[in-house]
């Protein structure tokens, strides 16, 4: 499990508060603020107040490895351009063909996170393996959002209770 802290070229304003750093984990989950370390790969529901990590975009959150197939192109890439609504500033971040942890290299996910600076937010699914009925289709991982404190999110899929397919992309909108 690996994470990285990341500046934003821009404030983001994610539910009550606004952030210029995310963290960002191999697991598929996008923390705002700043932390040192965001390895929790045991997904569960949204809200759970009662443990963290809180003020996340879950994008696949579930225990990926992408060191599994790093020779063969597995990673978790991060960039930004000005093609967001009206030219604005956007972050991209990919995780591309990640394997599940415990099942090595045999299915790779691929799906991607935008960031656009008014607070919207596109999870996109390029390829997520729906005949996989262990793990494909997010049917081990949660999709959604939370709030600082846990107390508030926005859950489209728990362990499968929605399934993702191929091309599918989500809009989650918490600016002003």
């Amino acid at each position: 499990d690996m994470s990285a802290a990341l500046t934003l070229p821009f404030t983001f304003p994610f539910y009550e508060f606004t952030h210029t750093n995310v963290v960002v984990s191999s697991n598929g989950l996008i923390k705002f603020g700043t932390t040192t370390n965001l390895t929790f790969w045991l997904n569960r529901s949204l809200p759970f107040r009662a443990s963290t990590p809180h003020d996340v975009l879950a994008v696949w959150w579930d225990d990926l490895d992408p060191t599994v197939t790093r020779n063969a192109g597995g990673n978790v890439w991060y960039g930004t351009d000005n093609n967001g609504p009206g030219g604005t500033p956007r972050a991209i971040i990919t995780w591309d063909k990640i394997p599940h942890a415990n099942y090595g290299s045999t299915n790779l996910f691929s799906f991607q996170a935008l960031l656009h600076s008014n607070g919207d937010m596109i999870c996109q699914y390029q390829d997520v393996r729906p005949l996989d009925l262990v793990n494909g289709a997010g049917r081990s991982a949660t999709i959604g959002t939370e709030n600082e404190v846990g107390d508030a999110a926005s859950l489209y899929s728990f362990n499968g209770s929605t399934l993702l397919t191929n091309e599918l992309a989500l809009f989650f909108d918490y600016g002003p």
